[in-house]
Order: C-alpha cells, then sequence, then structure tokens
C-alpha cells in the first residue's frame, strides 16, 4: 500500500515517526503530511530533522500558522505531490486542521482518535476550528482508538457512523528490561498538564516515605502543572525537578535510574508515557482510567484516580518488586505495545478502508 500519515505535528515524536518506520518495515510505501512546527522536540528544529530525516521518506509540510503568507504556495505544493504520488489510504491522527482536511478529499480515510472526550483542564479548539475533527469522524472509512474503554466514549460523544477499531500506542521494545538501580527512585516525565494528577503524587509522597524513607521522586519536563508541587516538597533533598524539555537520550538516562514509573492521572485516554516506561521493563503505576489499567498484567499497580493513600499504596508494593518481575513487564510490553505488532494491526485496519466515501460539505465556520 502506498500510505499517506497526516498530523498536525502533534505525536510526531512518539508515535507519527515510529508509525511510518514499522509500515516501512512491513513493505509499504509511506509519506507523512505534518505542519512544520518542531513542538514535540521541545523547539529544537535539529533534533526534529534528524527524527525526519532518521525514517528517510518524503515529507510534505505545511506552516504551522493557518494564516501564514506562505500557505497558498505550501497548499499547492502539497496537492500537486499527493495527487502525484497517488497514495492509496490516509491514515489521519485527530487535528483541527482544516487544510488537511481538504487536500485529503479523494482519498480514504482512517481517523485515529487519541482523546475521545478532552482532557480535564483542556484548551478548546477556536470556534472556528471546531468543525473539523466532526468532519473527520463523518469523513473516515475506519476510526481507530487506544483502548476497549474508549469505543463507547467515542459512540457517544464523536456519534461516528463507521466501524471503531482498538489499536493500542506503540513502543521501541528493548530486548531485555533495564536492570534495577541501585537506589529506589519514581519517575513522572511528560507534558505536566492538569489532568495528570501531579497534586496527587505531591500527597501521596509523604505516605510513600514514611515506610521508604530514602525514595526520590524525579519530576521532568514542562507544564503549567509543575506549580501543584508545593515549595517544602520542591526543596526536599529527595526531589528533583527537570522544569524543561527533556530530550532523547535524557530521558533514557532517566528511565535507567527509575525504579517505578508513576501516572496519577485524573483522567485519561492512553499514555505514550506510560508505553515508553513498559517498553524498559520498568514497573508503572496507572490510574483506573481510560486505557491505563491495559498498560499493566499487576492489578496492585492500578489504583484510583485522584487518591493519595491508594496511589502511595501501589508505589509502595511497586518499589518492592525485583529484576523478575521487570522481565514479566517487558513480555507484557512486547505482546501487546510494540511497533511491530501495532504496524501489523493498522495495516489489517488499513487494507479494509481502501473505499472511500463521498466526502460530506463542511459546516459554514462562523464569521
Amino acid at each position: 500500500m502506498k500510505i499517506l500519515l497526516v498530523s498536525d505535528g502533534s505525536f510526531l515524536r512518539e508515535v507519527i515517526v515510529p508509525k511510518a518506520r514499522a509500515l516501512l518495515d512491513r513493505g509499504h510505501e509511506v509519506a507523512l503530511l505534518i505542519r512544520d512546527h518542531a513542538r514535540d522536540f521541545g523547539g529544537d528544529e535539529r533534533e526534529r530533522a534528524k527524527a525526519l530525516d532518521a525514517v528517510g521518506i518524503r515529507v510534505l509540510e505545511l506552516p504551522d500558522r493557518r494564516h501564514d503568507r506562505g500557505n497558498p504556495q505550501a497548499i499547492a505544493s502539497a496537492r500537486k505531490a499527493i495527487q502525484a504520488w497517488d497514495p492509496d489510504i490516509a491514515s489521519v491522527h485527530e487535528n483541527t486542521d482544516p487544510r488537511l482536511f481538504f487536500l485529503l478529499r479523494s482519498i480514504p480515510v482512517v481517523y485515529t482518535i487519541h482523546d475521545p472526550v478532552p482532557h480535564s483542564g483542556a484548551t478548546m479548539p477556536r470556534l472556528p476550528f471546531r468543525w473539523v475533527p466532526r468532519a473527520w469522524v463523518k469523513r473516515a472509512s475506519r476510526i481507530v482508538v487506544h483502548g476497549p474503554q474508549l469505543v463507547e466514549e467515542v459512540r457517544r460523544f464523536r456519534k461516528p457512523r463507521c466501524p471503531i477499531d482498538v489499536i493500542p500506542l506503540g513502543a521501541d521494545v528493548k530486548d531485555s528490561p533495564y536492570p534495577l538501580p541501585a537506589r529506589r527512585a519514581i519517575l513522572m516525565f511528560g507534558r505536566m498538564e492538569p489532568y495528570k494528577g501531579l497534586s496527587v503524587l505531591a500527597e501521596a509522597m509523604p505516605l510513600v516515605w514514611a515506610t521508604q524513607p530514602e525514595t526520590e521522586l524525579v519530576v521532568a519536563g514542562r507544564g503549567p502543572s509543575l506549580t501543584d508541587l508545593p515549595e517544602h516538597l520542591v526543596s526536599d533533598g529527595r526531589v528533583t525537578v527537570i522544569d524543561r524539555y527533556v530530550s532523547d537520550s535524557e530521558r533514557e538516562e532517566l528511565l535507567r535510574r527509575a525504579t517505578v514509573c508513576v501516572l496519577p492521572y485524573i483522567d485519561a485516554s492512553q499514555s505514550g508515557v506510560g508505553v515508553l516506561g513498559i517498553s524498559r521493563g520498568i514497573p508503572t503505576v496507572v490510574t483506573d482510567t481510560g486505557g491505563l489499567p491495559e498498560l499493566v498484567s499487576d492489578p496492585s499497580l492500578v489504583c484510583e484516580p485522584s487518591n493519595p493513600d491508594a496511589l502511595a499504596d501501589s508505589l509502595t508494593t511497586a518499589l518492592e518488586l525485583d529484576n523478575q518481575a521487570r522481565v514479566a513487564v517487558l513480555r507484557h510490553a512486547k505482546k501487546n505495545f510494540s511497533w511491530p505488532s501495532i504496524a501489523k494491526e493498522y495495516e489489517g485496519v488499513l487494507q479494509m478502508s481502501q473505499t472511500a466515501p463521498e466526502a460530506p460539505t463542511p459546516p459554514r465556520a462562523p464569521s
């Protein structure tokens, strides 16, 4: 198949680039249609370019700003390239960009919805662009979500007319787990948004320290919720806060030092951060929301959202796990979340979706 992967530039680092590589490995032709920002890479254009160059496929880019003066030329160039390449199918990831929608009017679409319901505290799309996700849903031959718990949310809130498939997020799973570090450490990393429950983790840590006083806490990543960490916690010598973008190499070093990863999310669909943790064999504590429980095979590592006591209990349990438990975590990740198996699942869905429905006329945007 000729597969056009489409994104507004989000999920490029953790999803789009590795997905392209995995589909290439299965013998398909792949090209990307994306926006030209580097937010997924902390604004580092060189790291973004390196990631795209490593895949070695054609990349069609639109300006990040929808009203950029370079839009007419970029859109015309992308349209000409797409028509010449003539893809069989477009695998489109959730976006609010009308330029992407109109460029793909004649191509069958599989639409991946990462968050069927907006996270708590999420910024709503600007009013003139709220029609775009609805139009994609109406247009799609099939819809993909990342967990079975999310299917009903899509049916209830998006009201699709097409089949819904469940395909988890993927990861490059290591051949062997990272060894247990000498000193116990809990790692929370990624974009620090309100729905991720950093304030709950802050309340849970004194309870963890009551029985495991030597345990370190590492919080790495930018975001507004860093202010949820109280000053007495930030100044504690056992706590490290890295308030900036973390590069791939730094991230791997943090993972090697982690006894446990934690996702204390208040609400969620799925988590690329969580998949990354288990792909290194690191026990990961999650809350019982969205598709997060599927990340773990040990129910003692799943706790109630917004409950510091329950979170502390699960963290204390996870901190006691040995290297054999890491082998089990990695086995679970390899079976359910490795990119080769995820790409095979996408391949099947894309093959079933090559007959395009008639593209609907989008609703008129408010003036």
